[in-house]
This record gives C-alpha cells, sequence and structure tokens, in this order.
C-alpha cells in the first residue's frame, strides 16, 4: 500500500499502522500527571484548571475557552453542546503529537459531536479521531461515525479521521451545515454512502486542503471519498485517492451544485460509473471562475486545475467517464435509506 501513496500519505498509513498497534492493545487510561505534565491531562489553558476527561472541561468551559489535551487514549465520545470553544492537542501541526492523542469512540456512537448551533469559532484540531459508529437518526441508521454535525458549522482542521464506520458519513456526517473541514488526512473510513465525508442540505461547507483516501462506500452505494447530496460546498485543493463505491468512487455528486478545483484526484475505482466523479443529471458543477462545467465526460470541457489519473469505473482505465462522468439519464440510485436529510 505505501508504494501507491506521496510522500505525505505514506506518513499518514505509517501512523495508522501505530495506531493499530495502540488500540490493539489493552485499555490504556490518559496518562498520570508527570514532572513534566504536573496536572491533569486536559487543561483550560484560559481558565488555568485541569480535568480529567474532554468532556468534562467541554461541561466547565464558557466560550471562547482553548482546551489543551495532552498526549493519550481517551475512550470518550464528546459533544461540543453548543459551545464555540477550542479543542485541540498540545500540537496540532505535528503528526507525532496526533497519532498519540487520540479520541476513540469505542463503537458506541460518533467521536464528536456538534448539533447545537456551534459556528466556526467551534474549532476541533490535532487529534486521531477513531472507532466512531455513528449517531442514531430515529429507527432508520447512524449517521456521522468520526464526526457528527447537524444544523452547526464547526471548524475541523489538523486532525487524523481514521477506522470509523456509519450509514451515512464514515469520516465525517455534515447535514444543513456550512462547516469549514481543512488540512485533515481522513482515511480508512466507510459507509453506504460517503465513506470519507457525506454532505447534505449544506450551502457554504469548505472542504478545503484534505487528504482522502482509502475510504468506501459499501452496499452498492456512492461517494467512496466525498458524497455531496443536495448541497453545494467548495471543494478544494484536496488529494482524493484510492476510494472506492459503486458511483462516483473520489466525488459522487447528487442533486447538487458544488465548486471544485485545485484537487489531485486519483486512483479511484467505481465498479459502475465515475471513478474519479460521478456528476447526476439534475447536478451541475462550477470552477473557479464560477462557470458551469459543460456535461462532457473525461474531464468535461473548460474545466480548470483539477487533475486527473489512474481512475476506473466498469473495471476500465483512461475511458469515457472514468475519470468524470456525467448522467444523461434519469438517476435511479440515488436513494440513501430513509433519515438521510434528518
Amino acid at each position: 500500500m505505501v508504494n501507491r501513496l506521496k510522500k505525505d500519505v505514506y506518513h499518514f498509513f505509517l501512523g495508522i499502522l501505530f495506531v493499530v498497534f495502540l488500540t490493539g492493545c489493552s485499555p490504556i487510561p490518559p496518562p498520570a500527571p508527570t514532572p513534566e505534565n504536573p496536572t491533569l491531562p486536559v487543561n483550560n489553558s484560559t481558565q488555568g484548571t485541569s480535568f480529567p476527561t474532554i468532556q468534562a472541561a467541554i461541561d466547565a468551559s464558557i466560550p471562547g475557552d482553548i482546551i489543551i489535551v495532552y498526549p493519550g487514549i481517551y475512550y470518550e465520545n464528546i459533544d461540543y453542546k453548543g459551545k464555540n470553544i477550542t479543542v485541540q492537542s498540545t500540537d496540532p501541526l505535528s503528526s507525532t503529537i496526533l497519532l498519540k492523542t487520540i479520541i476513540d469512540g469505542q463503537k458506541k456512537g460518533s467521536v464528536v459531536t456538534f448539533k447545537s448551533g456551534e459556528t466556526n469559532n467551534a474549532v476541533l484540531k490535532g487529534f486521531t479521531i477513531q472507532n466512531g459508529s455513528g449517531s442514531n437518526i430515529g429507527n432508520w441508521s447512524k449517521n456521522g461515525g468520526g464526526i457528527y454535525c447537524i444544523q452547526s458549522s464547526p471548524t475541523v482542521s489538523y486532525n487524523f479521521i481514521l477506522n470509523n464506520n456509519a450509514d451515512i458519513g464514515g469520516g465525517i456526517y455534515c447535514s444543513f451545515s456550512s462547516m469549514i473541514i481543512r488540512q485533515n488526512k481522513i482515511g480508512l473510513n466507510s459507509a453506504k454512502g460517503g465513506g470519507g465525508i457525506f454532505c447534505g442540505g449544506s450551502l457554504s461547507t469548505v472542504i478545503s486542503q484534505n487528504t482522502i483516501s482509502e475510504n468506501s462506500a459499501t452496499h452498492n452505494s456512492h461517494g467512496g471519498g466525498v458524497l455531496c447530496y443536495n448541497s453545494s460546498p467548495n471543494i478544494v485543493s484536496n488529494e482524493i485517492s484510492w476510494n472506492d463505491a459503486t458511483n462516483g468512487a473520489g466525488i459522487c455528486i447528487l442533486d447538487s451544485m458544488p465548486v471544485i478545483y485545485g484537487n489531485d484526484i486519483h486512483k479511484n475505482t467505481a465498479t459502475q460509473y465515475g471513478g474519479g466523479i460521478f456528476v447526476s443529471k439534475q447536478s451541475i458543477v462550477k470552477d473557479s471562475r464560477g462557470d458551469s462545467w459543460l456535461r462532457m465526460n473525461d474531464p468535461p470541457h473548460a474545466e480548470t486545475n483539477n487533475l486527473y489519473s489512474g481512475n476506473t469505473h466498469q473495471g476500465a482505465l483512461n475511458t469515457d467517464g472514468s475519470s468524470v462522468y456525467f448522467e444523461m439519464n434519469v438517476f435511479t440510485i440515488r436513494t440513501l435509506g430513509p433519515g438521510l436529510d434528518s
């Protein structure tokens, strides 16, 4: 697997092996106080207080607080509860710290939840987010394995979002929200729709500068990397690679109007249509100038700034529609199940 990824993704997946090793061991608590870290492992640096868990620190916080989390494995499912605060590791720019500062959902629900109107000032950065299984949507489905966001607009950046599973949105579920999803590594997640990211009913979500790799849309579904449904996100300057799905292995666009440019879309595999991108009949895609793509395949005429290579569909490489496929007939497989827009 390492040989087929770029250097930055190489380090990403070496980190995954480290995380898998850690999580295969017996559960260990967050670190005990040490001379180098004389307080409890979660500190509110704004108030000068310390807590044994991330959720306890969130519960005691007020808007504008910064919560610093020391390296360790935190077996929690946290909820921001409407608080516009920053929760971060000790160094969000350090891959070493990210891999050592882990929030593990233990397959007991979404690892991180934003559902109370949080704004872009609610920030999550510098963690490995893993082993989430999604939040219940009525009696129908469990959505948002790693991160569940509804009617909120948090900023999620500099995280590794790995090994999560849900019905919709394995890595991230974004519904009726305007999230900023930037500079994360989103990999090895799976869902029936939107293995890496699901974006539904959202008008101005930003998906930028992420590595979205090795995600799967299972059960004959769509959007291995990203699934847009009735939404208009900006998908800009991402690496989207090695994802798989039935339709739209890299990006699947259903009844949506996204802006897509500056992405490197490669080595994605669709068993039916659109290894790189699938665009439904009712969708419009715009470029960086705001111009609509012409409905021409591989890639569309006049489309600018996206790079495509090695995408396949129907078992074929470099055929018409393998990189970008525009549906010309009524799309008959768009139903993703009850509760999609909940």
